[in-house]
């Protein structure tokens, strides 16, 4: 796993880490790319196929034929100024296997802002750096993943997929013109599957903010019955404003027994862009307690579980406890008195 350094700005002498998402431009795919302000850089036509169906737009080649699709979106061009930070989402599947020897016959999206211009090979198993450098595999091959762009100053910046950041470069060079391409190429070598399809949820992009703070959780925050959640290996966080955290946001403390490891962020999207859902490694241990310290760029946000059937007299933290979730200052908290 890459280290993943934390964007931050520097204001009055202390730094101040931005995160919430202010969106601009949401394409969520109920119509076409082109019906949506979207230009059509390479139809899709003779061997391919677009249409849309169930909230995501499809591309499709059948067996041994492949044909450039492409799509183009001004962010801004001369003399319109590009918005003063940068993220920017995406949500790719495909049903095709990462060949090695031919990255980037599959899916591709890319990015033009200010100094810095870069793509992302995408595949259904994998993504790969457009200088073929950094390979991310092992993803679950034809589900729909999220990848995310950051930059703060339009020189440097950062691309993840499900919350792990895998390129950290700078850019160089710029001529005024911001803009979004994506694209399906087609031609990957039909070894495994015969007809090949892309798919993409939404496309948006927005400006980098103030950190915002945890409202909810689900399950909620406290107590839980190991007889109604066990197994429980994910959570979801929901946010008072559409916000992104990264895998290496979140650390979590057990009061005994294994620690989960954080494998997935992504946002839960049938509940908009304010809420995010946590994948763990393993399920949470019964009978513990599980504190997962999340940072969002301002105070840092705490959802902490326990599975027991019964209320401990004191935790092994010291603390008694009545179950009793409270919301302070942002902060998921369990009270315990």
């Amino acid at each position: 796993m890459i280290p993943r350094i934390l964007i931050c700005l520097v204001v009055g002498g202390f730094q101040a880490c931005v995160r919430a998402d202010a969106i601009i431009y949401p394409y969520e795919a109920n119509d076409l790319p082109n019906n949506e302000w979207w230009i059509i850089a390479n139809p899709c036509e003779d061997a391919c196929m677009a249409w849309v169906e169930g909230g995501q737009f499809f591309l499709q080649w059948p067996p041994d034929d492949s044909d450039l699709a492409n799509y183009h979106y001004w962010i801004a061009q001369p003399p319109q100024e590009a918005p003063s930070t940068l993220w920017v989402e995406w949500t790719f599947r495909s049903n095709m296997p990462f060949d090695p020897n031919q990255p980037g016959c599959d899916g591709r999206f890319s990015i033009k802002y200010k100094e810095l211009s870069d793509s992302v090979l995408l595949h259904g198993d994998a993504v790969v750096s457009f200088a073929w450098d950094i390979v991310v595999s092992g993803l679950e091959l034809d589900e729909l993943h999220t990848y995310r762009f950051e930059s703060l100053d339009g020189l440097n910046y950062q691309f993840s997929v499900d919350g792990l950041v895998f390129e950290e470069s700078t850019g160089q060079g710029g001529n005024g013109f911001n803009y979004l391409q994506f694209s399906g190429r087609g031609d990957c070598p039909r070894t495994v599957v015969q007809t090949m399809t892309n798919g993409w949820s939404y496309v948006r992009y927005g400006t980098l903010g103030s950190g915002e703070a945890i409202v909810s959780a689900d399950p909620p925050a406290g107590f839980l019955n190991p007889d109604n959640y066990a197994g429980l290996d994910r959570f979801t966080i929901m946010f008072d404003q559409p916000g992104y955290v990264y895998i290496d946001d979140i650390t979590a403390a057990v009061s005994a027994g294994p620690v989960p490891a954080v494998i997935k962020t992504w946002r839960l999207d049938a509940h908009g862009p304010e809420t995010l859902e946590v994948v763990l490694d393993r399920p949470l241990t019964v009978g513990e307690t599980t504190r997962f310290t999340i940072n969002t760029g301002g105070t840092p946000q705490i959802v902490e579980y326990t599975l027991a059937k019964q209320i401990p007299a004191a935790s092994t933290w010291g603390l008694l406890a009545t179950g009793l979730t409270l919301l302070i200052a942002g902060t998921i908290v369990v009270k315990k008195t």
